[in-house]
């Protein structure tokens, strides 16, 4: 009985008028309704007045690194942000068709070969899997289930084992320069140009690949705790061990770790010490993994500041770099360049019209890690990189990549709790950019110097030493 009683209050209230809920103030009488593209109350967030359509707009480049695939051989739903990676491991032949007929399945047949019995499961799939067909294709993941009664979560997983199993390749023969190694980490100095990790692990050409070599075959995989982007040189940091991986990403998660910077600028920013305080956003008119400086009260960025200290500079006669906006736009009419867009606009185009009038060497302190986020600021400072092709300035003539060098990493040691200062001198093409431009360190001075920064002073001297010392 109360069960019934229950059921007949509930289509009772289903079919009353909706009244407002307890505590919420109703509109006054004869208000208009809402519409959606206003809001009553001027004073709330910009992000919070946004039309349906402002917001479907931001938040389409978001949505789509989410929206789910299916994957061709599986048939599994996977998210675009993470199809590269599920396929490397299901689907390597085509991911990288070209590259998997040149060597790759040689490589993995060998080592199945090698590796398992004839008549096992693995060697079955594998063989199977990678050995197409005369004149076609190799069968999916969904074919080779229905030929062999397997289902296909069995047979992506099976071939995904194996695949993991297969060691990296080594490379003896390329340099690598060792900051610092004890049984817990290592330390190396990144070139310019080599990758951190190869595309997938039966490729070489990557800093991860000599490494390998270092530590040797038998050795557990050294796993890098941060990264550096392709064209970014300097310290570069890997963890011997799943512990000491941990401790560490840990201290990088809680900010603890003190990263700094050398940069080359086109453009010198206003003050010797700028804090750049700007959330980064996706660039969803852009392709690959271009960034933004996202817009005030632009929703879905991600908080990132960067500290940015002037260590040399060479500021030209009525120079492009330094200045406000107004100052920047009055030099653009002085000009007769356009006048609109952001600062960093006005800065490019006062550099193609002045050359290099205005240049600096700088420290970046990021407090983050995120995806381009020196080069955003620096570019938001007024100062974008020379050699940047995303979001400075190409001048091959000065340096042919862009001008970013990872200086120094100060982390506590994840065992013994001692500081552990990382140092990787400049390389040859940053300190012959540096002299060309005539972007040595002056001298300090109260104006530079920020007594809250990790050790500034003697991070200015380390600049100057690494110019000096080659």
């Amino acid at each position: 009985m109360p069960m019934i009683a229950s059921s007949m209050m509930m289509v009772l209230l289903l079919h009353l008028p909706h009244a407002p809920l307890s505590g919420a103030r109703p509109p006054p009488a004869g208000a208009a309704p809402l519409s959606p593209r206003t809001d009553p109350d001027p004073s709330r967030p910009r992000a919070a007045q946004l039309s349906p359509e402002s917001v479907a707009r931001r938040a389409r480049p978001i949505l789509a690194q989410h929206a789910a695939e299916r994957c061709p051989s599986c048939g599994e739903r996977v998210s675009q942000k993470k199809m590269r990676r599920h396929q490397a491991f299901c689907c390597p032949d085509l991911l990288d068709p070209a590259g998997w007929h040149a060597a790759d399945r040689a490589t993995v047949l060998e080592y199945v070969r090698r590796t398992y019995a004839r008549h096992s499961l693995e060697a079955r799939l594998m063989r199977l899997r990678f050995t197409p067909a005369a004149g076609g294709e190799a069968p999916s993941q969904r074919a080779l289930g229905a030929r062999l009664a397997l289902s296909p979560r069995k047979v992506r997983d099976t071939i995904a084992s194996v695949l993991h199993s297969i060691p990296p390749p080594a490379e003896p023969h390329a340099p690598l320069e060792v900051l610092y190694e004890d049984a817990h980490l290592l330390a190396v100095n990144k070139p310019a140009g080599v990758p951190v990790t190869p595309p997938h692990r039966l490729r070489t050409g990557s800093l991860l690949n000599r490494v390998i070599a270092h530590v040797g075959p038998a050795a557990p995989l050294p796993a890098p705790v941060h990264r550096l982007d392709l064209n970014t040189s300097g310290v570069l940091l890997l963890a011997k061990t799943g512990a000491a991986a941990a401790r560490v990403m840990a201290q990088f998660e809680e900010r603890r770790v003190q990263k700094t910077y050398a940069a080359v600028c086109a453009g010198v920013p206003p003050a010797a010490h700028t804090v750049v305080r700007a959330a980064i956003c996706a660039d969803g008119e852009a392709t690959g993994c271009r960034r933004r400086a996202c817009a005030a009260g632009e929703a879905g960025g991600l908080a990132a500041s960067t500290g940015l200290w002037v260590v040399g500079a060479r500021r030209g006669e009525g120079g492009g770099g330094g200045g406000s906006v107004a100052q920047l736009k009055q030099r653009c009419r002085e000009r007769g360049l356009k006048v609109g867009g952001r600062k960093a606009d006005l800065i490019e185009r006062l550099g193609g019209a002045l050359g290099l009038a205005e240049a600096s060497l700088l420290l970046a302190a990021p407090e983050q890690g995120r995806t381009h986020q020196v080069r955003i600021h620096c570019a938001e400072a007024g100062a974008p990189l020379l050699g940047d092709d995303l979001y400075g300035r190409l001048q091959p003539d000065v340096i042919q990549r862009h001008a970013l060098h990872a200086l120094t990493l100060l982390i506590t040691h994840p065992f013994d709790g001692k500081e552990l200062e990382l140092l990787a001198p400049l390389p040859e093409d940053m300190r012959r950019a540096i002299e060309s431009l005539h972007l040595k360190p002056t001298e300090l001075s109260s104006t530079n110097h920020c007594g809250s920064g990790p050790g500034w002073e003697h991070l200015h001297r380390l600049v100057g030493a690494s110019i000096a010392g080659g």
